[in-house]
C-alpha cells in the first residue's frame, strides 16, 4: 500500500472510528500509527467511572499496533455543546497534538473525519472543524468514504480538489482483526465492513 506518509496520527471522535473513518491508513501494517480521541467511552455520562474505559481501550489498540496519544475525555454527543466549550476543544486539541507530535511521531501526517462525517455523524463533522480551526502544521488528510450521505457539490469543491492518493483496496483480514478486537472489549462495536471496496486519500 503506497501511502503518502509512513507515520500517521488519527484525530477521531470515538474509539473504533479509526477503523471506519481511518480506513485505509489504519489497516496498513507497514506504517506507524497513533491516535487521539475526543471521547474515551461511547456510553452516556453517568454510566460509571468515566476513566474505566482506558485499560480496555489500550489493550484493543495494542492488539492493533496503534499507540494511544491522547484523549480529550469529552462526553458522547459533544457536538451539542456551545461555542465557549468549542473554544476549549480547540485549545485542548492543540495542546494534545503538541505533546503527541514528538519523537517517532514528530513528522506524522494527520488523518481525520471527512466533511460529511462518513455517514452524517455530527460529532465527526465537529472534529474536522476543530482540526481546521487550529490549523496544524502537519500534513492533514481525509478520505472520500461516505457510507450513507454524499458530499454536496460545494463540499466537493472545498475539500476534494487537492492532492489525491489511491485508490487503496479494502483488506478484509485486517478489518476483521479490528472488529474482533473491539468486540472482545465489550465496550465498542465495529462495522462488519467499511461499506466500500476502495478509498482515496485527499490532502487538505
Amino acid at each position: 500500500m503506497n501511502l503518502p506518509a509512513t507515520t500517521w496520527v488519527g484525530i477521531f471522535a470515538h474509539p473504533d472510528d479509526e477503523w471506519v473513518a481511518g480506513w485505509p491508513v489504519f489497516q496498513c501494517a507497514a506504517v506507524r500509527k497513533g491516535v487521539v480521541f475526543f471521547v474515551g467511552d461511547n456510553r452516556p455520562e453517568g454510566a460509571g467511572d468515566r476513566w474505566e474505559w482506558a485499560p480496555a481501550l489500550r489493550r484493543v489498540l495494542e492488539a492493533l499496533d496503534i499507540r494511544l496519544l491522547g484523549c480529550l475525555g469529552l462526553s458522547p454527543d459533544f457536538y451539542r455543546e456551545g461555542r465557549d466549550r468549542r473554544k476549549h476543544w480547540r485549545t485542548e486539541l492543540a495542546a494534545t497534538l503538541e505533546a503527541a507530535l514528538t519523537g517517532p511521531f514528530a513528522e506524522a501526517a494527520l488523518l481525520t473525519h471527512n466533511p460529511v462525517g462518513e455517514y452524517g455523524h455530527p460529532d465527526h463533522v465537529a472534529v474536522l472543524q476543530t482540526v481546521l480551526d487550529i490549523a496544524p502544521e502537519q500534513r492533514t488528510f481525509i478520505t472520500d468514504l461516505c457510507y450513507e450521505e454524499k458530499c454536496s457539490p460545494l463540499l466537493e469543491r472545498l475539500f476534494y480538489q487537492g492532492a489525491a492518493f489511491g485508490p487503496f483496496p479494502f483488506e478484509p483480514d485486517s478489518w476483521d482483526k479490528a472488529r474482533e478486537a473491539y468486540e472482545s472489549s465489550y465496550r465498542w462495536t465495529a462495522r462488519d465492513s467499511p461499506g466500500a471496496l476502495q478509498a482515496n486519500l485527499y490532502e487538505l
